[in-house]
């Protein structure tokens, strides 16, 4: 099933190749509803980038670190995500790190 989500990427500052870095995937973030439901966009882009803040590792890496997080809401096919690094039900989130940062 398509559903709605947030993709969390890092796009570093600055490089010393005249190309801009490739963005690093952090992980996305799906809204079930509980507290999250009826909040506006640019809200829930602010929480999806908080609460991957609170289980990534990255959200402290001096090059790849919050300040640099940027998020794009996407449509995606559930069955494609596999299973939720974290889940809380109650308050209305799933999170998938990506793999190769956990």
């Amino acid at each position: 099933m398509l559903i709605k989500a947030y993709r969390v990427e890092s796009r570093p500052h600055g490089s010393i190749a005249f190309d801009p870095p490739e963005p690093v995937l952090i992980g996305k973030v799906q809204f079930t509803g509980g507290i999250y439901g009826g909040m506006e966009e640019s809200q829930l882009e602010i929480d999806a980038i908080e609460l991957l803040a609170n289980y990534s590792p990255l959200a402290r890496d001096p090059v790849l670190g919050l300040e640099t997080w940027e998020v794009v809401s996407i449509g995606i096919d559930d069955e494609s995500l596999g299973t939720p690094s974290f889940e809380d039900i109650s308050q209305g989130y799933r999170l998938w790190l990506q793999r190769s940062h956990i």
